[in-house]
């Protein structure tokens, strides 16, 4: 018995649907491409850089400084994953971890030099961006600090990008930054520092 005409216009329209695949389900959308590091810009938003310093020790990287006009203030470093870190994870968001979660123990070291009195670490966990349709896996850690009977909260965030990580760091007055400041201003460095 022959097929009826709208059978067979079915069956020739589902082969050439988009995403279709001869005996199998539509194909998935394809994995956007890991993030790459590119030159450091002169501006972000409205936040200008002033200041830039290569330290001599090639695994220090680069400082760079951002000014906006207000209160946050942050500074950029620019450095390459240490092969010590790379063996603590796989891939730039365990490596971040690693990294990241050793700043209060730098910032302890730091107090019993006498850069301060005192220190209340308030954040130590992961946090993830998304830039350019990429979600970049990264380590926020805040502490509050008394220097010289002032409080300070200092904020850094520690993302990897290709083989290096991006920190950025600011220091201010207690609520005179909101984390979602803190998050614009990095997701957007992201977006300027980062090729696909």
């Amino acid at each position: 018995m022959p097929r009826p005409f709208g059978f067979l216009l079915l069956v020739v329209l589902a082969a050439c649907a988009p995403g279709a695949t001869a005996g199998g389900p539509p194909a998935a959308a394809p994995t956007p491409a890991p993030l790459r590091l590119a030159e450091v810009p002169d501006q972000v938003g409205a936040f200008q850089r002033t200041e830039s310093h290569t330290y001599p020790e090639a695994a220090a990287g680069t400082l760079y400084r951002f000014r906006g006009g207000g209160s946050l203030e942050p500074d950029v470093y620019v450095f390459p994953v240490s092969p010590d870190i790379r063996s603590r994870g796989s891939g730039p968001g365990a490596w971040a971890a690693a990294e990241g979660s050793a700043f209060p123990s730098v910032l302890a070291i730091q107090q019993q030099q006498g850069r301060f009195e005192s220190m209340q670490v308030m954040a130590d966990s992961a946090v993830r961006l998304t830039v350019r349709s990429v979600p970049v896996e990264g380590w926020h850690t805040a502490a509050r600090l008394m220097v010289r009977g002032v409080p300070r909260d200092t904020h850094q965030l520690l993302f990897g990008v290709g083989d290096h990580f991006v920190k950025v760091r600011a220091t201010f007055a207690p609520e005179a930054v909101t984390q979602a400041e803190l998050n614009d201003f990095s997701r957007a460095l992201l977006e300027r520092l980062s090729a696909r």
